[in-house]
């Protein structure tokens, strides 16, 4: 296991694991004493590489968690690496496994966002799958000696998939520990860094702050992004700021290794894009199952090589979530138009079910960032006795509109919005937004504010 930031050694660590034929996970060294002895317990790491951020608290787990052997503090002198020159082959006596196509290469922790993490289990042969699709594909012509962003925490399964692609490809990789917006800035023109893997978040930095123009970003060729909707206002202001850069949105889940859906550079504005090869996929009735045609929402289920092997410790002779054909249930709604472009809406379980109507808090999301007031917004459900779930947003407004009402907002979404999606559940005005590893507003601790509040 490894419990670190972002770090030099963090490469070194997964492929020595994979050397010896051992399967290597992985957790955000930030967990909580908790989060980690959950991540602990479902995985029964035997190894445990952990840095200063968590090195404490896993000594602490350790008289719980018996399957520890031994525990590496990889801040401590004495696990430096050695220099090429200084290591001799001959001092090089462990020999390569053989390693099975479905054999697990990592253990991976799903965001937990409707409760506690589950363990991932990925194969070699899912990984290999999606090296190949970027290898070959032309989807990402990258260029001749291409420099990477190796900014998102290799504790999550996009950030890994980056780290893995850049080795994989022969692509220079330039690690970044820890984000703030000007040491962004900063770290891209320093090291002329031609392909970025950004959250969006890190995308309306771009685009909203002026201090962008203080540096010269003309080095981007490539931006990939995912996780969450852009919106159409902030990805036309970026292509603006960084108008020598193709933009690439894409989706997926650590369930489908990371990837699924990746648009081109020529994709319909509000699509996700289409099926990577080897992948297939399917809409479905949320209520009834049955399958929909083009242009009706429903249930994304997705199919093919890059699915996971199932989770850790699933009791169950069946893997949760995959049906018995071999389709994954995502919980995400969805469609997709004639052309198989794809369309993401919002989760299931994060709907917000008001008399017999299921609203998408992200739709509401993305009117209320088309206010002037607004920075950001997270929209939940609160519950009432009367009509199940009322929406209410959260809102981070902008400084200069101190005199921008709750009454204001809700009133603006009443006037562009159908009835059911009204702000009935009220506007909270906040100074900051809970946030996931990777800067997603967290609906998860949204929650407990509205069980806070009530």
């Amino acid at each position: 296991m490894m419990a670190s930031e972002n770090r030099f050694e963090c490469p070194s660590i997964l492929l020595a694991t994979w050397h010896i034929g051992a399967t290597c996970t992985v957790v955000n060294p930030l967990y909580s004493t908790d989060e980690l002895q959950h991540a602990f317990q479902i995985s029964q790491p035997r190894v445990v590489f952990a840095s200063s951020l968590s090195f404490d608290k896993v000594q602490n787990i350790r008289q719980i968690c018996t399957s520890i052997q031994r525990i590496i503090n990889i801040d401590t002198e004495d696990c430096t690496l050695q220099s090429a020159t200084e290591l001799e082959l001959n001092t090089i006596k462990t020999k390569i496994e053989k390693i099975e196509p479905t054999d697990i290469a990592t253990i991976l922790y799903s965001s937990g966002t409707t409760g506690l993490s589950k363990g991932v289990k990925l194969s070699h042969k899912s990984y290999i799958h999606l090296m190949e699709i970027y290898r070959t594909e032309k989807f990402m012509q990258f260029p001749k000696n291409n420099v990477i962003s190796g900014l998102l925490p290799m504790s999550h399964a996009y950030g890994l998939f980056v780290m893995i692609s850049s080795l994989t490809l022969g692509h220079t990789y330039v690690l970044m520990k820890r984000y703030t917006g000007e040491s962004f800035l900063n770290y891209v023109q320093k090291y002329r860094i031609n392909t970025l893997y950004i959250v969006p978040a890190i995308i309306s930095f771009i685009a909203k702050n002026s201090i962008v123009f203080d540096y010269d970003l003309s080095c981007v060729k490539y931006i990939s992004t995912g996780g969450s909707s852009i919106r159409k206002e902030i990805m036309e202001k970026l292509k603006q700021r960084l108008p020598n850069a193709k933009i690439f949105q894409h989706y997926g889940m650590t369930e489908s290794t990371t990837m699924c859906l990746v648009s081109q550079a020529n994709s319909k504005p509000d699509s996700t894009g289409k099926l990577v090869p080897g992948m297939m996929a399917k809409v479905v009735d949320i209520d009834t199952g049955a399958i929909l045609g083009p242009n009706k929402s429903g249930e994304l289920c997705i199919k093919g090589p890059l699915l996971m092997n199932g989770y850790c410790q699933n009791k169950d002779n069946v893997i949760q979530g995959i049906d018995e054909d071999g389709w994954l249930h995502t919980g995400d709604v969805a469609y997709f138009d004639e052309d198989l472009d794809f369309y993401i809406i919002d989760r299931i379980k994060e709907l917000i079910k008001y008399k017999s109507f299921q609203v998408p808090p992200q739709e509401i999301e993305l009117l209320l960032m088309q206010h002037d007031a607004v920075e950001e917004v997270g929209v939940v459900g609160v519950p009432d006795e009367e009509t199940g779930e009322l929406p209410r947003a959260y809102i981070v407004k902008k400084n200069g509109f101190e005199n921008v009402t709750e009454t204001d907002l809700q009133q603006y979404v009443a006037k562009n919005i159908s009835p059911p999606k009204r702000l009935r559940g009220g506007v909270i005005f906040v100074n900051e937004l809970p946030k996931t590893a990777l800067g997603k507003i967290s609906r998860k601790d949204l929650k407990k504010w509205v069980q806070r509040d009530i």
